[in-house]
């Protein structure tokens, strides 16, 4: 399997994928799947990206997967995303482009992820913009005119909320004390998933807020792991401890550019060997 995971920081260019290197070594170290903590364009001072270069670059790194999959070792039809906050949006976004239509940014994609697990993500970008969450992300993720007005047409191809249904499993943990992104959104999104006949879990997480996930030892990290294992493989544990000192490969990839993409091993393209660890992953 690959699991490819995707930061938040609310889609602003001083926040950057090491918000998520502590959680790709874990998932590396649980020796579940390969690892791609994948990087894209972002908004802000000194930003590039917004709409659609955000979207380009998360839809390229998603495509890319076919041309990585040998190399690594991969299952292209068994690849999972992981996303926080902003990430969540973006993850929850790459399980439903098979809604978009034709010509639109992302549209007809190479791999559809077989689940996604949302981390406090802003799932609905129009009900963000309407209660300012996140201050002016939204209108400078999108684009918005003068007044910070964002362009009603540009929210149904966005929007995880408004491009349901999918088929991909969808997993979404939030904090109850998640002062960031209420709770009250992935409520909402959970609803009209089950309306429309998604596969979706909601899981609230009792007494730890918005950042929990980026902390070791937290429920919010727990479970994340444990929705991972579950559905990747339920005997994790036993068949892991089995393998002969064969580790796991993780790599981080750079996503700078929509057509040229470059797939570059970074601090966790070391083979992790875990054969003098009796615990359990």
């Amino acid at each position: 399997p690959l699991i490819v995971i995707l930061h938040g920081g609310f889609w602003q260019n001083q926040y950057r994928k090491d918000l998520m290197t502590d959680m790709a070594g874990d998932i590396a170290l649980s020796r579940l799947g390969a690892v791609w903590n994948v990087e894209y364009r972002r908004v802000g001072r000194g930003g590039d990206g917004g709409y659609p270069e955000t979207f380009l670059d998360v839809a390229a790194a998603m495509d890319y997967i076919p041309k990585i999959a040998s190399e690594y070792a991969v299952d292209p039809t068994n690849v999972v995303v992981i996303g926080h906050s902003a990430g969540g949006h973006l993850a929850a976004w790459t399980g439903m482009r098979t809604s978009l239509p034709s010509g639109a940014v992302g549209a007809n994609p190479q791999i559809i992820p077989s689940l996604v697990i949302s981390q406090s993500g802003v799932l609905d970008l129009r009900q963000a913009y309407e209660k300012f969450i996140g201050g002016y992300a939204v209108p400078s993720l999108l684009g918005s005119s003068q007044g910070g007005r964002v362009d009603p047409v540009k929210f149904p191809p966005t929007s995880p909320y408004e491009m349901l249904p999918t088929k991909t499993k969808l997993v979404l943990l939030h904090p109850e004390k998640d002062q960031a992104v209420p709770l009250e959104m992935s409520e909402r999104f959970h609803r009209r998933a089950q309306e429309t006949g998604c596969d979706c879990t909601l899981q609230k997480i009792p007494g730890e807020g918005h950042f929990h996930f980026l902390q070791e030892d937290t429920q919010s990290r727990h479970l994340t792991m444990a929705y991972l294992q579950q559905f990747l493989e339920p005997g994790a544990s036993k068949k892991h401890h089995e393998r002969e000192n064969k580790g796991m490969k993780a790599f981080v990839a750079a996503t700078n550019d929509p057509d040229i993409l470059r797939a570059t091993q970074d601090a966790f393209s070391e083979k992790f060997s875990l054969k003098n660890d009796t615990t359990s992953p």
